[in-house]
């Protein structure tokens, strides 16, 4: 039986603390699952998040931003179609799922420093494997924890580490990892 799951979730941090939401600051995904066996389950899921990078955001501390970025802002836009593998316990009103991906995807960094003019644009193609725990209660509300996504360039368009006056963007040479808290509702559909 094939269930088609229509999630609309929000990346609570990233989302500049729920300010903003719109063409510039969304998290969107889609996915469909099949049933494999009893507990278990395969799927495809596409996942888009684009997000507006504020000052106060990216002075936060972080292990990839440092330095001084007063009069930085920036964008973070990542596209994910996943491969996915489910095995789900089900209780009376919730139901567990940790969740397996593989994925392929595109990601692009930009990032501006107001006081000194300079521009900085990272563009990959990536793989990723991803791993996260679905906790769904009454069939419909859920969050997504930790929701990691690790990924490996398979394309990037310019080194991936950048000074922009005093503040150093120093991403990881051959990938990197995303870190997500995903909340939204699961609208399931029989076909």
């Amino acid at each position: 039986m094939l269930y088609l799951v229509v999630v609309l979730g929000f990346v609570v941090k990233a989302q500049n603390r729920f300010r903003n939401l719109g063409s510039d600051n969304y998290t969107f995904f889609i996915g469909g699952s099949a049933q494999i066996t009893p507990k278990t389950y395969g799927g495809l899921r596409y996942q888009g998040i684009n997000v507006e990078l504020s000052e106060s955001h990216l002075k936060e501390p972080s292990p990839v931003y440092k330095g001084d970025f007063t009069g930085v802002t920036g964008t973070l836009n990542v596209q994910r179609f996943y491969l996915d593998y489910y095995y789900r316990w089900t209780f009376d009103r919730i139901k567990i799922e940790p969740i397996i991906s593989v994925g392929l995807g595109y990601n692009e960094w930009y990032f501006m420093n107001r006081l000194v003019s300079e521009e900085y644009l990272l563009k990959t193609a990536s793989i990723s494997l991803s791993g996260k725990f679905r906790f769904t209660f009454f069939h419909q509300a859920f969050f997504e924890i930790p929701a990691l996504d690790v990924f490996l360039y398979t394309y990037k368009n310019t080194e991936p580490q950048q000074q922009l006056g005093d503040a150093r963007i120093a991403f990881w040479k051959n990938g990197g990892m995303f870190n997500w808290l995903m909340v939204g509702i699961v609208i399931p559909m029989k076909f």
